[in-house]
């Protein structure tokens, strides 16, 4: 073999590394932005079931109240007469 052959060949042999290299580190990018995705997700889901939760507890609170104020109302209306 010459040294020409030698040479290309290591060269290739580099490159392969090289490209396995590289499609190790962007399969591994990969899976990281779709794991980081799913939390975001997750994140984003429990955020707005937190909201909605909050906002009829929220509701729920106001109409007890307005549902309490009328009956107070109406009692002392009942007493009035």
């Amino acid at each position: 073999m010459s040294k020409d052959t030698l040479s290309f060949q290591n060269v290739q042999e580099k490159f392969e590394e090289i490209q396995k290299v590289q499609s190790a580190f962007v399969s591994k990018f990969l899976n990281r932005g779709l794991e980081l995705q799913k939390k975001h997700y997750e994140l984003v889901a429990n955020i707005v079931a937190n909201q909605i939760e909050f906002n009829n507890t929220l509701f729920s609170g106001a109409f007890n109240i307005i549902n309490d104020n009328i009956h107070a109302a109406e009692k002392k209306e009942a007493k009035a007469k």
